[in-house]
């Protein structure tokens, strides 16, 4: 019980830098492994993406008046262009655009029900059915009245323009498509973070991803389904004005269920119905995609390098600071033990502990222990990361920012020292064994006296027991 107050308690020591380094534990769960995978699936994507590019790059550009192949340059503009031209667009249309998806969509349906009504089928239907599938056929002739009565009331709304409702019929299920991908890729995102970032999953994880994606299969087909005959349907009607894709029509499940949210297939110059390269043309969308792509893998590694720093520094600063509020309470220790000696209070002894009746010496006695063990932990930590520090260190940092990666050496051979320092003097070889027992004596300098060989007598002389005096049975 005193020990789990301890652990808990002696945040305070040192405060309040280690107050700051125990929050920055909290906030920073990151490991140079995770940082490493992160950097080569960067990499990955950015050779895949150079190469669409590279590709495109070779083409002639059918917009340039001199024939000229696609430039990096062009692809930029015309992303200018087409946030230009989003930003342009006033809200009035884009609330009309709005109505009038929800009329078509509304006359849609009333004619399918209408067709329901009139094929063979009905006679199965029960009187209730059949009651409630003409009630639901009345309902939507007056909503889509409803509607048509308010978009005729605004002016430059043009309601039966066959072109715009069968393009705007078509965005409308894209637009649900979308959404399908979405809840796709979050309900299999545990998954990928298992293979890229390493994160636990376990077998009870996967069968519920499995039966997830699974339930959502049938959405999926209704909705890409709907999608193929809406485009289906306008390509009929106007076979030179087909949207722009690099996609063959109809579009499989298979090949729909591999479509990253990035991909240009989602470019929605079906809804602003542009005329624009960027609207129209598959190539220069995709080549606008690329370039996007690219600028965010620049950003990402930026932020891997910004991550690498902070978790170089902070493993740094907590090393030391456990150290430092070791050596500050060795010399508490040292202080106590000498008889006749009035030792001051301080914050440590405002820490709450067990039932209050511990005495002083042993309250630090056992705070100090439990720095001592999170220290070799940390060493641990520190050992596992170097390999993986040392390798990503210069692929994602400025040469300027050397200094850091010296202090991380500095460091590891710190660690390594106080290792060997500590299996020599207790002439233990395996690092797993006791390790209450292996830290107990290590410090940053030897020449301070610790108290460890005053404490026990110490104790002894006011009748307590000494906690560290045996562990697992074994005398210390």
């Amino acid at each position: 019980m005193w020990v789990t107050s301890a652990a808990f308690n002696h945040t305070s020591i040192e405060a309040p830098q280690l107050a700051r380094c125990q929050e920055t534990v909290t906030h920073i769960r990151v490991s140079a492994h995770w940082l490493c995978r992160k950097f080569n699936a960067a990499i990955t994507r950015r050779i895949q993406t150079r190469l669409i590019l590279q590709q495109l790059l070779r083409q002639q550009n059918p917009f340039d008046s001199q024939g000229r192949n696609y430039k990096k340059s062009f692809f930029k503009q015309q992303w200018t262009s087409q946030r230009e031209f989003r930003h342009n667009r006033t809200g009035p249309e884009d609330e009309q655009r709005c109505k009038l998806v929800e009329l078509y969509e509304k006359e849609a349906t009333v004619a399918r029900l209408r067709k329901e009504l009139s094929s063979p089928k009905v006679l199965q239907r029960t009187e209730e059915e059949l009651a409630d599938l003409i009630k639901n056929i009345q309902t939507g002739t007056e909503e889509v009245q409803l509607l048509k009565e308010e978009l005729t009331e605004e002016e430059g709304v043009p309601i039966d323009d066959k072109e715009q409702r069968l393009l705007l019929l078509l965005w409308s299920a894209k637009t649900d498509l979308f959404l399908q991908a979405s809840y796709k890729q979050a309900e299999t995102q545990p998954i990928t973070d298992s293979q890229t970032i390493g994160t636990r999953l376990g077998t009870k994880g996967r069968e519920k991803v499995f039966q997830a994606l699974q339930d959502r299969e049938s959405t999926v087909a209704r909705a890409l389904n709907l999608y193929n005959k809406r485009y289906a349907d306008y390509v009929a009607e106007y076979p030179d004005k087909a949207p722009a894709t690099q996609y063959e029509h109809p579009i499989s499940y298979d090949e729909f269920s591999i479509f990253p949210l990035d991909d240009a297939f989602w470019n929605d110059g079906i809804y602003y119905q542009s005329k624009e390269p960027w609207a129209i043309d598959p190539n220069v969308c995709s080549g606008i995609n690329c370039v996007l792509i690219l600028s965010r893998i620049q950003e990402e590694f930026q932020l891997i390098a910004q991550e690498l720093a902070r978790m170089v520094e902070w493993a740094i600063s907590h090393y030391h600071t456990l150290y430092k509020s070791i050596n500050y309470l060795r010399g508490r220790i040292v202080q106590m033990s000498i008889p006749n000696t009035v030792v001051p209070p301080d914050y440590i002894d405002e820490i709450p502990f067990g039932d209050g009746k511990c005495s002083r010496v042993l309250k630090v006695t056992y705070i100090k222990q439990d720095l001592q063990q999170r220290a070799w932990e940390h060493g641990t930590l520190v050992q596992e990361w170097s390999e993986k520090v040392a390798w990503l260190w210069p692929r994602c940092q400025p040469h300027t920012n050397r200094l850091a990666l010296c202090r991380w050496f500095d460091l590891t051979k710190l660690v390594e020292q106080h290792r060997a320092r500590l299996k020599k003097k207790r002439g233990i070889t395996e690092v797993e064994l006791e390790l209450d027992h292996l830290q107990e004596d290590t410090v940053l300098d030897e020449r301070v006296n610790d108290g460890e060989d005053a404490a026990p007598q110490f104790l002894a002389d006011r009748g307590e027991v000494d906690p560290l005096a045996q562990i697992n049975g074994v005398p210390v």
